[in-house]
């Protein structure tokens, strides 16, 4: 358990390591800046500060194991969220909220979790799960490179061994190979496949509400099939605190106007649920950080178009994914899959027949194989349907017809999704 009594130090930096911004810095930054005034930001036009009020806001918003309450995270931690590679990352900040989502992600009955946290700010979510019943989790790496943000994390690497803060960014696939090599993950078995959900190894992240956390929701579910990145362990479960509009993105169902390739690809990968019901993160302000004003500015003074309420993030829920024991994309398919679904969602309101000549020139030859009407009705397709009303067994079959066809494309890998230096 953390104790909020305990007297804690600043974390100390190695010596030749450019040393962060002191918290006074940040504070006076904040108070020059000219934003809308909004709530947690000094009005423009205060006194400017002297030694001993450096001093003393020093020494009040110094890290410590205890969050500040969370009208004074913007005074406190100073990370203003408006540049990359800040841009769309959100944080929890209600204590309440956090407790509740951890005990919803690490119930009981769960035992020796290893869990890698990923961007987790400052780490309110964080906290909630040291404050679980020790039993229950083992170990906690969190991957956090914000200076601003990990120095919120180090005070309490010193009082619970259960934590490792490495200052490493979760969106470089680099940190990963790092974090193994390095033997974090060495006490962590490896199963097979059908040996149902692992009991230790879980993943949990703030998913950036920007393209990047695009890329990465992209690329997680790309890992399954092939049973790459933390998949190499096992059917590892995925808790991803993500915008709405991304979760909606995974579930639209066939038929829907807005049901795209990633839809496809998590349906064929993952089971997706939700450990937390909606309605207990909603509204926005009340639970995460940064806010926005009813004006629709955030802290940044951003103004409330679609990007910016896109980068903020606003609402948000979280979506667990796990990978099935059987996948309907099969060891080495990924890039036939991906070729296909890349190609008929570009006409996915299209029906199949006017689609399928798009996949290659002489493409339309593949028809007769999906409409031959000596095979069983399950082996048939109905091609006046569009890509975006396909069931997953029709995608197969699409797919099926497209490997066995002797004049495919001999390359069909297609790198637009994927993010740089992916490893496998």
């Amino acid at each position: 358990m953390l104790s909020s009594t305990s007297t804690h130090r600043i974390s100390r930096w190695a010596p030749g390591i450019c040393l962060r911004r002191h918290p006074a810095d940040i504070y006076l930054k904040l108070r020059c800046r000219s934003v809308h005034s909004t709530a947690g930001l000094p009005e423009p036009g205060l006194r400017k500060l002297t030694p001993l009020d450096t001093k003393r806001i020093a020494q009040k918003h110094a890290p410590q194991v205890k969050l500040p309450p969370r009208d004074q995270w913007v005074k406190a931690i100073g990370a203003l969220l408006t540049h990359k590679p800040l841009q769309g990352r959100i944080s929890i900040n209600n204590p309440e909220t956090a407790a509740k989502m951890a005990n919803a992600l690490i119930p009981e009955g769960a035992k020796d979790k290893v869990i890698v946290e990923a961007y987790p700010g400052p780490g309110e979510l964080t906290r909630a799960l040291l404050n679980l019943p020790r039993e229950r989790i083992r170990k906690i790496i969190v991957l956090e490179s914000i200076a601003e943000f990990s120095d919120w994390l180090d005070p309490l690497a010193e009082v619970d061994d259960r934590i490792t803060v490495l200052k490493m960014d979760p969106y470089d696939w680099a940190t990963y190979e790092t974090m193994i090599t390095d033997g974090h993950l060495s006490d962590v078995p490896v199963l097979d496949w059908d040996a149902g959900v692992h009991p230790q190894l879980h993943f949990i992240q703030h998913l950036p509400s920007i393209v990047m956390g695009e890329q990465l929701l992209n690329q997680y579910v790309r890992t399954m099939p092939d049973r790459h990145w933390f998949f190499k362990y096992g059917r590892v479960t995925l808790d991803l605190i993500c915008s709405t509009r991304m979760h909606q993105r995974l579930t639209y169902p066939p038929g829907n106007s807005n049901r795209g390739k990633i839809g496809v690809l998590c349906e064929t990968a993952a089971e997706l649920s939700v450990p937390l019901a909606h309605e207990e993160m909603f509204p926005y302000n009340d639970h995460f950080f940064p806010p926005t004003t009813e004006k629709g500015l955030s802290l940044t003074g951003a103004k409330s178009n679609t990007m910016s309420r896109r980068s903020v993030g606003f609402p948000h829920s979280v979506l667990r994914l796990v990978p099935l024991e059987n996948q309907a994309i099969k060891p080495r398919e990924l890039d036939i899959w991906d070729f296909v679904l890349r190609k008929l969602f570009i006409s996915k309101a299209t029906p199949v027949a006017k689609a399928i000549p798009t996949l290659a020139p002489g493409a339309a030859s593949i028809l007769k194989t999906l409409t031959d009407p000596s095979k069983p009705a399950d082996q048939r397709l109905d091609v006046k349907k569009t890509p975006r009303e396909l069931l997953i067994p029709e995608w197969r079959l699409i797919v099926d017809a497209f490997q066995q066809w002797p004049f495919r494309p001999a390359n069909m890998n297609i790198e637009a999704d994927l993010l740089p230096q992916v490893r496998k």
